[in-house]
């Protein structure tokens, strides 16, 4: 059985680190501050622990205990982090929690966000038509909560820290910043004009007449007509074949 499980991480993790974890217990963990987890106030969760790491090349198992020894790199308690930001979110009020979510979406590897916080303020104010001092009265609230360290520096549970990053892609940042906002955009006015689409429909019935529709038609009805013509061309010419080789042979 065991032989089995080794087997089925190396294929797993082909081409990966040579290292896998093998097995887990569950553990408690404590977390500070406290957070909400199912409606109700805990300062302990329970978590999964790394006992035991195979290497995916030899094939030799080593406790977790000696995992320094072998340069095995631990990510530690994950689920705390993901605790803590679930939190942090929760205790901003929902128009601040969804301008934070969408700050969260243009997140750099620089430990912040691409464009500053400043601009962001003014995109999310073009995209919900608030405005824009409006909006950065929330700053001040997600700064409280520790998802904003500065003008455009996130609080240490929500960095994002490329080690492996190199210059030539900070530069891209800008572009890939606007990339997603039009991804934003194009996601909203498709909602709108779905919900549009499915109202009318609602109200008449069915979908309102459009005239360009009748051009539509018209064209597919004359790619019809000629893909029927050259079907009956082909089949002439094909009997033609036909007589011409039976002639042939009889002759």
């Amino acid at each position: 059985m065991n032989l089995r499980k080794a087997e089925a991480l190396r294929e797993q993790h082909r081409g990966c680190l040579p290292w896998a974890a093998y097995s887990v217990r569950p553990v408690w963990r404590n977390v500070v501050p406290p957070v909400a987890i199912a409606g109700k106030l805990s300062s302990r969760y329970q978590s999964v622990e790394v006992t035991e790491y195979l290497n995916l090349e030899t094939g030799e198992i080593v406790r977790a205990a000696d995992a320094e020894e072998h340069s095995i790199r631990i990510a530690g308690a994950v689920g705390q982090r993901v605790l803590q930001r679930d939190a942090a979110l929760s205790s901003l009020k929902p128009e601040s929690r969804d301008f934070a979510r969408f700050c969260l979406r243009f997140r750099n590897k620089r430990r912040g966000v691409t464009p500053g916080f400043r601009e962001l303020c003014r995109w999310y104010s073009e995209l919900t038509g608030k405005r824009a001092d409006n909006v950065r009265r929330c700053l001040p609230s997600l700064e409280r909560a520790g998802i904003i360290a500065g003008e455009s520096l996130l609080g240490p549970l929500f960095q994002f820290a490329g080690k492996s990053t190199h210059a030539h892609e900070h530069i891209g940042e800008d572009e890939r910043a606007e990339q997603v906002l039009h991804a934003i955009l194009a996601k909203m006015r498709n909602a709108v004009t779905s919900a549009r689409r499915h109202s009318e429909v609602e109200t008449a019935g069915g979908l309102p007449y459009v005239p360009e529709w009748d051009a539509v038609r018209y064209a597919e009805r004359e790619v019809a007509a000629a893909f029927e013509r050259y079907v009956e061309a082909q089949r002439r010419c094909s009997d033609l074949m036909r007589r011409l080789n039976t002639g042939l042979v009889l002759t």
